[in-house]
């Protein structure tokens, strides 16, 4: 029993666990096989690499930076559009004869809604045909979208222009994780994973701070015509940057195999391969079929997987605390922008920035430490990496989101300044990043053939978490009061979290036991 982690004798190696340390360190695994696996210094690469140059694994650090920065622009910009109305509702409001808790519920709905749609039809169009015709695709939809949407003039309208915007949305801020899975390694994808878990809070308190200034001067529909205007750079550079990163590796024992069966076809086969891509077929908005999967069959596999605990416990987790930080925002916002503090919309965009620049900066401690703190745990487990390691980030998650949330409901009963409620809300901010990193690490190690299909699951139960918080909790929140409203959250979030101690002591026999099964296998797009 490495670290408090429970073996499985019956599945030494589940899905997940696999060699990251040196030769020397790494007892557990056969000296034949670590012969052959390739290496970065004394750590063993996990995902092994082929030897193509199309490989997104082989290419080059620069390649790999330039995709991972334009897709988190460009999901950061999605978030920002599909939250830029939040500092103007309260005028909207005004405008068509509601109040803000309608208005929210008018709104906010039909984009997660649509959101959820895009999400189902992104992960089975990523797993049949890539995923680089959906970025290309959906930022021509936003284009011209957001040019619609400067003639907007009524609410039915505004519903429309946001539910082809959620829709639109859902391939780039899904397949971001997914991206980053394909062109790293595992001992690297913390910082990057942890990155790309703050696009929607970072997208949203930007959006809030550039809309909140353009809706006091301008007017909520110039939010749109200059979206128009900042998206189209950003479309450009994903037609010409952003390359296809799907690509299917072959097996190395079956490549040796069939190389001393037939070395004539596996020589043309290698030839192929090894060849580079030109230009204009990297270019190519479609790539064809990628895989022989069913289109139809790849859109409902979410459903099963949410019979796999790993997949349960990362939902509940990342669903949580995402929902804890849009529900922080959408009361402060409910709050300051009426009596007594009545803070204008230009003033209401700069509350959200404090957390953001907190955030950005826990993200980047979370991701650093996660990838560092494997390798160190890995070294003293026989040079094992397992999956559970990820998770003891919940600690830090756990302790600053419930002291917020304590915090916060008598702050705000009594009426405590700005900066107050400000500063203490920063404690729930510093600790989402830990708790999303730990989730997105776990999911897509312990669900390697099915990752893009269980992130799915994870962000549909996340947008069904941001769709009840949005629709029931301002109105919750103006009749319970403050107090009881975040000593609930703070319990749930206790809860919650709880479930990271079985997960972390059991989660390699439970991974062990998913192995053995058959069906749910199958289902995983197993053999």
């Amino acid at each position: 029993m490495g670290w408090g982690i429970l073996e499985d004798r019956r599945t030494p190696r589940p899905s997940g666990t696999v060699p990251l340390g040196s030769k020397e360190s790494t007892q557990d695994v056969e000296s034949a096989e670590l012969q052959h696996l390739k290496r970065k210094g004394q750590t063993i690469l996990q995902p092994q690499p082929s030897d193509s140059i199309n490989d997104p694994l082989n290419w080059s650090y620069t390649r790999k930076g330039t995709i991972f920065l334009i897709m988190l622009v460009a999901a950061i910009a999605i978030v920002g559009i599909n939250q830029m109305l939040n500092t103007g509702l309260q005028i909207l409001a005004v405008q068509f004869g509601t109040d803000f808790a309608t208005i929210v519920r008018d709104l906010s709905p039909p984009t997660i809604a649509a959101q959820v749609i895009g999400l189902f039809v992104a992960s089975a169009t990523a797993a049949v045909w890539g995923k680089r015709v959906q970025f290309v695709i959906a930022s021509i939809v936003i284009f011209f979208t957001m040019l619609a949407g400067y003639f907007a003039n009524s609410l039915p309208y505004y519903q429309v222009v946001l539910i082809f915007s959620g829709f639109a949305s859902a391939p780039v801020e899904l397949l971001i994780a997914p991206v980053v899975s394909d062109m790293t390694f595992v001992h690297e994808r913390g910082t990057l994973f942890a990155l790309a878990s703050m696009v929607g809070v970072i997208g949203t308190d930007a959006s809030h701070i550039i809309s909140g200034n353009i809706i006091s001067r301008l007017g909520v529909n110039y939010t749109f015509i200059i979206s128009f205007a900042v998206w189209a750079p950003i479309m450009v550079l994903i037609y010409f940057f952003v390359f296809e990163t799907t690509y299917t590796r072959p097996a190395s024992k079956a490549i040796k195999d069939n190389q001393s069966q037939s070395s004539g076809s596996t020589s043309d086969l290698e030839k192929e391969r090894s060849r580079s891509k030109t230009t204009w077929e990297q270019l190519r908005i479609f790539q064809g079929r990628l895989t022989d999967r069913s289109f139809f069959l790849a859109l409902v596999q979410p459903f099963p997987l949410v019979l796999f605990p790993s997949v349960v416990f990362c939902t509940i987790v990342y669903g949580a605390f995402s929902t804890w930080v849009t529900i922080l925002g959408t009361v402060s916002l409910e709050v300051l922008a009426y009596p007594p503090y009545s803070l204008p919309p230009d003033q209401l965009a700069y509350i959200t920035l404090p957390g953001s620049g907190v955030g950005f900066i826990s993200s980047v401690v979370a991701g650093l430490l996660s990838d560092w703190l494997i390798k160190f745990m890995a070294r003293r487990n026989g040079g094992i990496y397992e999956p559970e390691f990820r998770l003891l980030l919940m600690i830090p998650a756990v302790i600053l989101s419930t002291v917020g949330f304590w915090l916060l409901g008598p702050a705000f009963a009594a009426g405590s300044s700005v900066v107050k409620l400000v500063g203490l809300s920063l404690l729930v901010s510093a600790g989402s990043p830990f708790a999303a990193t730990a989730s997105y690490n776990y999911i897509f190690d312990t669900q390697q053939r099915s990752s893009t299909e269980a992130f799915v699951t994870t962000s549909l139960f996340r947008a069904v978490f941001n769709f009840f918080g949005q629709m029931f909790v301002p109105t919750w929140f103006v009749r319970a009061g403050p107090v009881k409203v975040f000593t609930t959250l703070a319990i749930l979030n206790l809860a919650i979290s709880a479930l990271t101690i079985p997960m972390y002591v059991f989660g390699k026999r439970i991974r062990g036991a998913v192995s053995r099964n058959a069906w749910l296998m199958k289902i995983s797009g197993g053999d």
